[in-house]
């Protein structure tokens, strides 16, 4: 009598596993295809097969966009060593918690009368700014649902056009190829925080359910050599995930791995018929040129996103 009941019950445990299942497979949305309606005839600069699915639905991942700060004096919930994102732009200093980032990813803000979106990829590492205006207009960011080379894709709301992260430019839909300028980021723990700008605004919870917002949950993602989703290419020179600093200059790349830059700064050196000037300061990286002092963007990233974007890149290590 008990081997029957254990069969009756692990019959009907399959069953309804199965049509769990059925159910799951019957709901699932092909975000490009059925939500943001693009084909292989679509405007694009890449192929759509080169992005994946990570959300089974456009904004699962839910950008905040009527942030809420407060000064450092106020804030409870941080501890010493959590990473803090710093903007100092327009005259105006704020500060994003990683732990607040890492369940957003976007944030559709404001410096004074400026308009900025702050975006973070767990995935890649990247903390970047951009100034979101497309065609003269303001426009805001969500989480498109997919990735490309593991980095996050954004969405704009008003042309539904999708956007790398890494990269600032439009992929797929009206806005291929255009090119949203960035704002520089620093990185910084929250003790450092305080001493280097102690009247930064802090990004404060979006919900009073800041149970959510107590720890980092990518630190044993970032001690591995795993990468969630597909890569173009990869190069064993450094580890996936080791820190470098990536550089743009006159359509060529370079990367500084994070250890050999802040041992060395300040630096300078011959980069193509440049002369650059690379430094490390509050939480900072900065290059231009040394000659004419133009600024060169730079990117914090995970050298194996830096290179799958830009295969052709120099390295210093």
């Amino acid at each position: 009598m008990k081997n029957f009941l254990c069969i009756i019950f692990y019959a009907v445990a399959s069953l309804v596993l199965n049509m769990n299942i059925h159910a799951a497979s019957k709901e699932k949305v092909d975000v490009i295809k059925d939500i943001f309606k693009f084909t292989d005839k679509s405007k694009r600069s890449i192929e759509l097969s080169e992005l994946s699915q990570g959300c089974p639905k456009v904004d699962c991942i839910p950008a905040i966009d009527h942030p809420q700060f407060d000064v450092i004096s106020k804030i409870d919930f941080l501890h010493s060593e959590d990473v803090m994102m710093t903007i100092d732009y327009n005259g105006v200093q704020k500060s994003y918690p990683r732990k607040i980032m890492q369940t957003h990813e976007i944030v559709n803000d404001h410096f004074g009368d400026k308009p900025l979106a702050m975006t973070y990829c767990p995935l890649c590492g990247t903390s970047v700014a951009f100034i979101p205006m497309v065609e003269n207009e303001r426009v805001e960011f969500g989480v498109s649902g997919v990735l490309h080379n593991s980095d996050l894709v954004m969405y704009d709301r008003k042309t539904r056009s999708l956007w790398g992260q890494i990269t600032g430019r439009g992929i797929v839909g009206p806005q291929t190829g255009t090119q949203l300028k960035r704002i520089a980021v620093g990185l910084l723990t929250w003790k450092e925080l305080k001493v280097e700008y102690p009247n930064t605004q802090v990004l404060l919870p979006p919900t009073d359910k800041t149970e959510r917002y107590q720890n980092f949950h990518y630190q044993k993602y970032i001690e591995s050599e795993k990468i969630m989703f597909p890569v173009a290419i990869a190069d064993a020179r450094l580890a996936a995930k080791k820190v470098v600093y990536g550089v743009e200059v006159d359509g060529k790349y370079i990367a500084y791995e994070s250890e050999y830059l802040k041992k060395r700064s300040p630096m300078v050196e011959s980069f193509g018929d440049r002369t650059l000037a690379v430094a490390y300061e509050k939480g900072m990286v900065s290059a231009k040129d040394k000659k004419t002092g133009e600024q060169f963007d730079v990117l914090r990233v995970y050298w194996f996103a830096w290179f799958a974007f830009h295969p052709d890149t120099q390295l210093r290590n």
